[in-house]
């Protein structure tokens, strides 16, 4: 709807005068369907006008009472709290950046934003991988692009290993943006995938001597990531989508030798220099 002037109040609180019963509310939606009309077609609305009150209302409606007596003092404040209850449950409902788009939905009714409670979840392992890697960023600012668009451009720790998921294993057989995918929905499905990562990250820190952060398994320990790879391959596997393990079997052991997708491993893995498996030709048992 157009920006609501004085007159456009004063419009109102007559209207609303004349019948204390109306329905302002309709006027109101009624106005800012006239300015939507006016905004896609270039043309007045042929019933509602410009998409102001006073062009909906009609100028025998811009005539208030008596000034500051009662009735018309009670009419404007009607007025004014139709109009303010109307612009809050707009916002409520579409959001300024979407309030006079022109995006359709299916049967031309205009879906509504779902609004989502934003709850401040506790998580200490995720606070304190984010309080080290801002101070990371102060020590060492070269690797604030690294540090950025790995840890502190994430909204959890789950969505931050997700995204080295993808950046890890990417490669001209499949995109970043599938793997992403695939990572986000293997930890959204499973909340245990997150709750092992965070074990092996503190079973890396007690039990590594070269770890002294907790940001370094999940920016630079090839152990720990490829173990939270092979994670997302079980879970694949579990799933039924054994093709799909196989191949992040395939990529992990590209860069380091990985565990058959197939099999199970417990939380606290750490990540010792060694592979994940014994070779044959080492006399182990293989797969």
């Amino acid at each position: 709807m157009r920006r609501v002037l004085l007159g456009d109040l004063l419009a109102l609180a007559a209207y609303l005068e004349r019948d204390p019963g109306a329905d302002a509310g309709a006027r109101l939606a009624e106005a800012h369907a006239a300015h939507c009309y006016m905004r896609r077609f270039g043309r007045l609305h042929p019933q509602w006008g410009n998409g102001s009150l006073m062009s909906r209302l009609g100028p025998d409606d811009g005539r208030l009472g008596v000034a500051f007596a009662p009735v018309a003092l009670r009419a404007l404040v009607g007025a004014c709290e139709a109009v303010i209850f109307w612009k809050v449950r707009r916002w409520l409902v579409c959001p300024l950046p979407r309030l006079y788009g022109r995006r359709e939905a299916l049967d031309g009714v205009r879906s509504m934003a779902e609004i989502k409670p934003k709850v401040t979840s506790v998580d200490p392992v995720w606070d304190r991988v984010c309080t080290e890697a801002q101070e990371a960023i102060r020590a060492e600012p070269l690797l604030g692009g690294l540090i950025h668009s790995s840890l502190l451009h994430h909204s959890s720790m789950e969505r931050a290993l997700a995204y080295r998921f993808s950046l890890k294993l990417a490669s001209g057989e499949m995109s970043e943006q599938i793997l992403r995918e695939i990572a986000d929905q293997a930890y959204d499905s499973d909340p245990e995938l997150g709750a092992a990562a965070r074990a092996d990250l503190m079973a890396v820190y007690d039990r590594d001597p070269a770890c002294h952060r907790f940001i370094q398994p999940i920016l630079f320990f090839k152990g720990y990531q490829a173990v939270q790879a092979y994670r997302i391959g079980h879970w694949l596997w579990g799933q039924g989508r054994k093709d799909l393990a196989y191949f992040v079997q395939m990529r992990v052991g590209s860069v380091r030798r990985g565990h058959p997708p197939g099999g199970q491993g417990g939380q606290g893995a750490d990540d010792r220099p060694r592979p994940f498996h014994r070779d044959r030709r080492d006399g182990g048992g293989g797969r």
